[in-house]
C-alpha cells in the first residue's frame, strides 16, 4: 500500500464548473539511468564500472574494455559513448548517449526497478558519477503501474474568502482535456515512487458536470471555514478516469488537501 497527498489552491470559484480534478493515468515502466561527468581529462588507468564490466581509459585502446583518451574532454566523452555502445557485453544491456561536452548518460535497457541495483562507480581523478554507487541517480527505474488500484481516502476543503460556498464531489461525465496546471501527488513515504494520480485546477477543456454527487457540502460566508470528507474504505478511481470537486454555487477560491492510497 502506498499513500500520497497534496494541498492545492483552486483558481476558480465559477458556479457550475469544476474547481479541482483528481486524475488517474497509467504510468509506463521507466529505465534506470545515471551520468558520468568529466571535470577534466581522464588519465590512463582511470576506470568506471557498469554492472560487472570495468571500462579503462588508455592512451590508445587495446581492447573493447579500454577507451582512448581524446584530445579534449568532449572527445573523450565521444569515445566513451562509442566504446560502450559497441561493447559486446554492455551494448546488450545498456545504452550510452552524449548529454553535453562533458557528460554522458547510461540508461539500463531493461525497464523497472532492476536497473536501480546495477553497480555504477568510478575510480577517476577528474570525473563524478551520480547514484551513490548504482544506476538511477539521473532517472530512478520504476515499474509500470497499469494495474494500480487508487482510492481517495480524505478530502479537506477550506475557503479563502468570506463567500458562502457549496461543493460537490462526483465522477465527471467526461474528464478534463489538456490540464494546464497539473501537479503530481506527493509520496508520504519517499521510497514509494511516483503516483499515477495528478491534480488539475485548469484545463483547455474542463470536465463536465457529474450526473450525481457522492458528497455535497456548504460552507458559510466566513473566510477560513473548512470541512473534511473521509472515506474509511476509499472511493475507487479507475485508471484513466477522474473525480471532480464541483462548484455548486459562486464559490470562494478554496484550499484543497487530498489523501489517496494506491496498491
Amino acid at each position: 500500500m502506498r499513500r500520497f497527498s497534496i494541498g492545492r489552491r483552486t483558481t476558480d470559484g465559477t458556479t457550475a464548473a469544476a474547481t479541482l480534478e483528481i486524475r488517474t493515468g497509467a504510468v509506463a515502466a521507466i529505465s534506470a539511468a545515471g551520468t558520468i561527468t568529466l571535470t577534466g581529462q581522464p588519465s590512463a588507468g582511470n576506470t568506471f564500472k557498469i554492472n560487472n564490466t570495468t571500462m579503462t581509459w588508455a592512451a590508445a585502446a587495446a581492447n573493447e574494455s579500454e577507451i582512448t583518451i581524446g584530445g579534449s574532454a568532449e572527445l573523450s566523452i565521444d569515445a566513451a559513448v562509442t566504446a560502450i555502445n559497441i561493447h559486446t557485453v554492455l551494448s546488450l544491456v545498456c545504452t550510452a548517449v552524449k548529454v553535453s561536452t562533458d557528460q554522458l548518460k547510461i540508461t539500463w535497457d531493461a525497464t523497472g526497478v532492476i536497473g536501480n541495483a546495477i553497480v555504477f562507480t568510478e575510480a577517476m581523478a577528474n570525473a563524478t558519477v551520480n547514484g551513490n554507487g548504482f544506476l538511477g541517480g539521473t532517472t530512478l527505474g520504476k515499474e509500470a503501474s497499469v494495474n494500480t488500484h487508487t482510492k481517495i481516502m480524505e478530502i479537506t476543503i477550506g475557503i479563502v474568502n468570506a463567500t458562502a460556498s457549496i461543493f460537490g464531489l462526483g465522477r465527471p461525465a467526461a474528464r478534463g482535456v489538456t490540464p494546464t496546471t497539473p501537479a503530481d501527488m506527493l509520496g508520504e513515504n519517499n521510497i514509494d515512487g511516483t503516483s499515477i494520480v495528478t491534480t488539475a485546477v485548469a484545463w483547455a477543456t474542463g470536465p463536465t458536470i457529474p450526473t450525481a454527487f457522492f458528497r455535497r457540502a456548504s460552507l458559510p460566508a466566513t473566510a477560513g471555514s473548512s470541512m473534511i470528507w473521509t472515506f474509511p474504505k476509499g472511493i475507487i478511481v479507475p485508471i484513466d478516469n477522474s473525480m471532480v470537486i464541483w462548484n455548486l454555487a459562486s464559490n470562494s477560491v478554496a484550499e484543497v488537501s487530498i489523501a489517496i492510497e494506491e496498491q
